[in-house]
């Protein structure tokens, strides 16, 4: 019923399983980034206007919100987008070297 699995599949799982939490940890984490221009403006109103804190933490709130509206969209795309690609790129490569090797060989 079920095949057993080679090395190299073993490999590509747990290359797989690694990249998802990796690639998604690094795109949310620049999906939070794209946030740091609401921090900057916090501190630029904070320096402005020392003596209205609530209205510049309201507008923070605000813009930080949308700021990073799509941070798990980033993180769903770093995490899953390459995996097919890589996968595509590393069967290429095996197929490449195999037909490669096949035109060595001597017809008999």
């Amino acid at each position: 019923m079920f095949t057993r699995l080679s090395g190299w599949q073993r490999i590509g799982i747990v290359l797989t399983v690694i990249w998802i939490l990796v690639g998604g940890f690094w795109g949310n984490n620049i999906g939070i980034h794209e946030g740091d221009w609401a921090g900057n403006s916090l501190s630029i109103c904070y320096e402005t206007h020392p003596d209205d804190w609530t209205g510049c933490r309201s507008k923070f709130d605000r813009d930080f919100i949308q700021a990073v509206k799509y941070h798990w969209y980033d993180a769903a795309i770093f995490a899953f987008v390459p995996i097919p690609i890589g996968r595509l790129g590393v069967y290429g490569l095996i197929a490449l070297t195999q037909w490669v090797r096949r035109g060595f060989k001597s017809s008999t």
